[in-house]
């Protein structure tokens, strides 16, 4: 269980409707990623976590979509399940993902909950180095959140898991921190059957739930922090 605040995950399912994503052997990536993040929901909130899912049934939800809900529900962790593929066959294994450090454009808008009648100069170089604080934060809670992940599934799943960076859509948008899990490569013979086992991806989803939980443990527990208390403001 989680001591301490009600911690608010989301949980997206990769692809949906005319987006069936990696497709082979008859498997269907869009369908296993829904039925991974029904389990993974189950168990979060077996735990006492809040969880949003960003889609619930078959259907299309635009990328920058999917990164907004855990933006507007100010969420402490942003989780993406995904099903990889690769043209060699032979290829496998579990990839989490989080976000690299990112850039932001000249003309951008002002970060959320910042009020631009609070701000004395408009300069440029002021909403960049605003921006940088807000995304550094995310950054940096993402690549802790994806070495607990990793770590879980590691000792859960007794497989290797490659912790990378990348510059996918919904973990460049989120600004809480986020990470896309490739849990298996369907183009891969042998990892397609396991996937296409229930028991097996109710094993991979209680190893998720238990890197989400681990990484939510080491969150301090005084109040919600500055994100929560902002929200709290009504800002």
């Amino acid at each position: 269980m989680i001591e301490g605040p009600v911690r608010t995950v989301v949980v997206d399912a990769g692809h949906g409707g005319e987006d069936p994503g990696a497709s082979y052997f008859g498997m269907q990536e869009k369908v296993f990623a829904l039925d991974l993040a029904r389990r993974l929901k189950a168990a979060l909130e077996l735990a006492g976590a809040r969880v949003l899912m960003t889609r619930e049934d078959d259907r299309l939800i635009a990328l920058n979509d999917r990164a907004g809900v855990a933006n507007h529900a100010i969420a402490d962790a942003f989780v993406s399940i995904h099903l990889n593929a690769n043209k060699r066959p032979w290829v496998s294994g579990i990839e989490v993902y989080h976000a690299r450090e990112s850039e932001v454009a000249a003309n951008a808008q002002w970060p959320p909950h910042i009020d631009r009648r609070d701000i004395v100069y408009s300069a440029t170089t002021i909403r960049q180095l605003a921006w940088d604080l807000v995304l550094r934060q995310g950054r940096v809670a993402g690549a802790s959140l994806a070495a607990h992940v990793c770590g879980a599934m590691e000792q859960s799943m007794n497989a290797s898991c490659a912790q990378k960076q990348a510059r996918f859509v919904v973990l460049r948008e989120s600004w809480v921190a986020a990470v896309l899990v490739e849990v298996g490569y369907l183009s891969n013979f042998n990892e397609a059957q396991k996937l296409g086992d229930a028991a097996y991806r109710e094993q991979l989803a209680q190893a998720i739930s238990s890197g989400v939980l681990s990484y939510l443990r080491s969150l301090p527990r005084e109040s919600e922090d500055e994100w929560g208390a902002t929200a709290d403001r009504g800002v």
